[in-house]
């Protein structure tokens, strides 16, 4: 008996050896063929976030440029228009990671000072385009706002600040 089952565990201590090799092996195929794929997914993730910070980035310089615009006092709406696309002009543009910005069109209409910027960004892909339609991504930016006068200003903060020292009265 003691010899039988001697054989019995080195078949099996065998048995065991082959398999894990073999698994071994299925392991190896497996990871060559999902990496390039995991792979391609977190660089697609992080070309989106690229793709978002640039498109938040041009949002954030067409709106600093309008407010400053807006703030300038005493200048004529041609001039305000002037100073919107110098303005923005200045912004550094090093600051976008793969974003192609075009050129702003500003405008002053009926006391409303806008501004309008667009900007693409090729696909990083272009292998991989299984859609009709261009290799390109876009994003538009539209910002308006009034030039507001300094007396308003006052008098609206006088009102708010009346509201509330009678709130706090009461």
């Amino acid at each position: 008996m003691d010899i039988f089952n001697l054989q019995v565990k080195r078949w099996c201590k065998r048995l065991r050896n082959r398999l894990k090799r073999a698994a071994g092996g299925y392991f190896t195929v497996e990871a060559a063929l999902l990496f390039p794929f995991v792979l391609g997914v977190i660089l697609l993730v992080m070309y989106l976030w690229f793709y978002s910070y640039d498109r938040c980035l041009m949002e954030q310089d067409c709106a600093i440029s309008l407010i400053k615009s807006l703030s300038a006092q005493g200048v004529s709406p041609e001039e305000r228009v002037n100073i919107l696309l110098e303005k923005y002009g200045s912004i550094d543009k090093e600051e976008y990671v793969g974003w192609s910005p075009g050129s702003a069109a500003a405008s002053y209409e009926k006391g409303v000072l806008s501004i309008n910027q667009s900007g693409s960004v090729q696909f990083p892909f272009k292998g991989l385009i299984f859609w009709k339609g261009k290799d390109v991504w876009t994003a538009k930016v539209s910002y308006k706002g009034s030039v507001i006068k300094k007396m308003l200003g006052i008098r609206t903060y006088r009102k708010i600040n009346g509201l509330i020292q009678g709130v706090q009265n009461d």
